[in-house]
């Protein structure tokens, strides 16, 4: 028994007519004919009575009927989630975020994904970048999304946009004025910032022979964020995640110096098999055209 002789069953049993079943299903009759009776050879049982104004079930068909309805059913839902995830139309992906990811993720883009395919989930692991390099690699998360710098040894990757690092402050003497300031204008300020920028801000700094006064050193860019709110010093961050700080009434201030500039990346293992659906969450990723052509 399978599931075309099924499908042919019911056919027969819907239609209460052999002719007009084959009708139905694009075929000859006489095909129609042999696979019934090779299905009740099969079962050994008669499945339909013959008469004049064509068949009826018996209870051995009416059985086989409930059951052959439930089995194309179900074969057909298969069929068409195969189909759906194979198209990255299905599934659940996990994605691995820093803090700063901001409008990257969620984005529109993914929120248009998931009213198109219902059936699409996301499930989200948040930590630093080194923490979602390491999900990475151990395979608990399908991409993440990280910011430089970073070891790209091994990965795939596409970068958004570069953003500068800025300084934010709730203290005006600090930060007086408007527009861009200089590695120069923070030359012995009070800094409060992401200890992984560290190495970046104090090479900015002595290059141009400046004083990087750090009086906090943090783990997370919104951390630095809280401490200059309470107005222990500056806190120098990417700009991302000073628009995404809730809080009223502080300056903003761009840092303009080439070298304090970050960038966000979709990374993915290199080599590693990659579902339909975590291909098409790349195709979303809004990338930089200058990286890519660089």
């Amino acid at each position: 028994m399978n599931i075309k002789q099924l499908r042919y069953f019911a056919a027969i049993a819907e239609e209460g007519q052999i002719t007009a079943a084959a009708r139905k299903l694009h075929i000859s009759q006489p095909p129609l004919s042999y696979e019934l009776a090779k299905l009740e050879n099969e079962l050994g049982v008669k499945l339909v009575d013959r008469n004049a104004r064509g068949v009826t079930l018996t209870g051995a068909g009416e059985v086989l009927y409930e059951r052959a309805v439930s089995i194309i059913d179900q074969v057909s839902a298969a069929a068409s989630e195969a189909r759906e995830f194979g198209q990255g139309k299905r599934g659940t992906l996990s994605i691995g975020t820093v803090s700063s990811s901001g409008n990257l993720v969620p984005s529109q883009q993914m929120a248009k994904l998931a009213a198109d395919f219902p059936a699409v989930r996301f499930s989200v692991h948040e930590g630093n970048t080194f923490e979602v390099l390491d999900m990475l690699r151990a395979g608990a998360i399908d991409v993440g999304i990280v910011r430089t710098p970073f070891k790209t040894e091994g990965l795939q990757m596409t970068y958004a946009a570069p953003e500068p690092m800025v300084a934010v402050s709730w203290n005006e003497r600090w930060l007086a004025g408007e527009g861009p300031v200089s590695v120069f204008d923070l030359d012995g300020v009070p800094a409060v910032m992401y200890r992984r920028f560290e190495a970046l801000m104090r090479q900015a700094f002595d290059q141009a022979g400046c004083s990087l006064a750090v009086i906090c050193m943090t783990d997370d860019a919104r951390t630095a964020l809280l401490w200059a709110r309470q107005r222990f010093g500056v806190a120098l961050v990417p700009q991302r995640i000073a628009s995404m700080a809730p809080y009223a009434g502080a300056t903003v201030r761009p840092i303009d110096c080439p070298d304090l500039v970050t960038r966000q990346a979709l990374v993915w293992m290199e080599g590693r098999r990659l579902s339909p659906l975590a291909q098409r969450f790349i195709e979303l990723f809004p990338h930089d055209e200058a990286a890519a052509d660089a």
